[in-house]
């Protein structure tokens, strides 16, 4: 067995969660790991880079040891990191934490500003159908200005989140030409992903990015796209001999 077998082989889907009522194919969010695990400071990287890549071509996520935030657009993936630099990710770099997708937006609206970061959030909600719904969102054009930037690589045993990211470098930029990449997650979501709005930063040149503080709208095209289902993919000990349950489904048989 190969050095990328040994390392991949426990990686799995650990559980699914499809709204009743869908096709055969809805637009899924795939998450590797889940918002609660990086929060209480879980920042190996576990799954490689080409894995996510065949599921989804849009979203965001943490570089290892959280040295950097990702930013997936258009198929390729970015990584902002601490120093304000932004990198392209080769398939065989490992990631701790991220949300994708396949993004087929299904509406358009243009907003022009100024337009702070509480008012367009506002906007969002009254063009959005329901709050308990799930939306991949793109927002493309003008920012009056917008904060975002990332922290350098942590060093284990790793602190949680929140006492990290006071540490941020984040870099407020003006009249900046680029692309929000983000979702929308209701609050039974909180766990698996951030609830509400949360937004990563990917500049037109391609040159800044990371996690947004905070931005004022000047002139954007937002594009949406309903999310139907969850999928889940963790990282299960080698040395585990559990089996692999899909939420919903009946238990395995146990072997003879």
């Amino acid at each position: 067995m190969n050095e990328d077998m040994r390392s991949t082989a426990g990686v799995e889907p650990a559980a699914r969660m499809l709204t009743a009522g869908y096709g055969a194919a809805p637009a899924t969010l795939i998450n590797a790991s889940v918002r609660a695990a990086y929060l209480a400071g879980v920042y190996d990287g576990f799954i490689p880079v080409g894995t996510l890549r065949a599921h989804g071509d849009f979203g965001l996520g943490a570089a290892d040891r959280n040295g950097g935030e990702l930013t997936m657009l258009d198929g390729r993936y970015y990584s902002a990191r601490g120093d304000g630099t932004v990198i392209e990710l080769a398939d065989d770099v490992r990631v701790p934490f991220a949300s994708v997708t396949r993004f087929r937006p299904e509406r358009r609206m243009r907003i022009a500003g100024p337009l702070p970061r509480a008012e367009f959030e506002a906007r969002l909600d009254a063009w959005l159908p329901g709050a308990n719904r799930m939306f991949a969102l793109r927002v493309h054009g003008r920012f009056a200005r917008v904060v975002a930037g990332a922290s350098d690589a942590q060093v284990a045993p790793y602190r949680p989140f929140a006492e990290v990211y006071p540490e941020y470098n984040l870099i407020p930029r003006d009249g900046l030409r680029g692309t929000l990449v983000g979702f929308r997650m209701p609050a039974v979501m909180r766990d698996i992903s951030r609830q509400g709005y949360h937004f990563h930063l990917l500049s037109e040149d391609r040159q800044a990015g990371g996690h947004v503080d905070d931005q004022v709208i000047d002139n954007v095209e937002v594009e949406a796209q309903e999310l139907h289902g969850v999928e889940i993919i963790v990282r299960i000990p080698q040395r585990s001999r559990a089996p692999i349950v899909l939420l919903g489904s009946p238990p395995p048989t146990p072997a003879r």
